[in-house]
């Protein structure tokens, strides 16, 4: 199952990356993720703070200015996973798309599908906002 969320951004790929990859910040601007922490390198784990859960994910992707992704799972792989990605899009020099998605398997996600298609999409929409707006009001010129 997949949940894929997108945004406009009125500012270059650089300046959102900067944001995304400041997990310091997170708790003054994210309403999904709490906070992060840890080393966003690759193979490195995080620990992520949901408003409804921790969860201790592994760093899996990193290419600067373009994808952060990281792999999880519930007590044990197969059970509840999740592969969540930041993806940046250049539109032009100061323009680019945001796409924040996460794909879920294990034997769980039938049974949470219909709470993830809406809390969760939701979860990421506000976050798509938040981001847009801390990016954009920090280039304004």
């Amino acid at each position: 199952m997949r949940i894929e969320t997108s945004i406009q951004i009125k500012a270059s790929k650089k300046e959102v990356w900067d944001v995304l990859m400041d997990f310091n910040e997170y708790a003054y601007w994210n309403p999904f993720i709490k906070s992060i922490t840890g080393i966003g390198s690759i193979g490195m784990p995080l620990e992520i703070t949901l408003p409804t859960m921790k969860f201790k994910p592994i760093v899996h992707t990193k290419k600067n200015e373009e994808l952060f992704s990281w792999q999880g799972k519930l007590w044990v792989k197969g059970i509840f996973d999740g592969h969540h990605q930041f993806k940046l899009i250049a539109i032009d020099d100061h323009n680019c798309l945001f796409k924040h998605r996460e794909d879920f398997s294990g034997i769980l996600v039938p049974l949470l599908k219909k709470k993830l298609n809406a809390d969760t999409r939701l979860g990421f929409e506000a976050m798509n906002i938040a981001l847009k707006n801390r990016v954009e009001s920090m280039t304004k010129k």
